[in-house]
């Protein structure tokens, strides 16, 4: 009998810019579905979008984001995923100065 670990992240959506890769992840994602690979208790999504696009891709319920992005393009979602960050470096600043 196969030992299998319980996941306890059971919902799992990827962003991805290019149609290309996006289409190979759900391929992937459907393979490893059907190897079992992939629990049945377990979805992932993937849309094809940009990761910075908020009217695509809402953060607020994430409990963990992973980046693969450029330096560039970490430094322009910083403030996507962790607003709150920003506001508080703001008020900091506010309050040196």
């Amino acid at each position: 009998k196969p030992h299998h670990h319980h996941h306890h992240c059971h919902n799992f959506l990827g962003i991805e810019i290019s149609s290309e890769r996006a289409a190979e992840a759900r391929d992937n994602i459907r393979k490893a579905q059907q190897s079992n690979e992939i629990p049945s208790h377990v979805s992932i999504q993937i849309i094809c979008a940009n990761a910075l696009d908020t009217s695509l891709v809402d953060y607020t319920q994430a409990t963990v984001v992973f980046l693969y992005l450029v330096p560039r393009g970490l430094r322009l979602i910083k403030s996507v995923v962790w607003p709150e960050e920003e506001e508080e470096e703001s008020r900091a600043d506010c309050a040196i100065a």
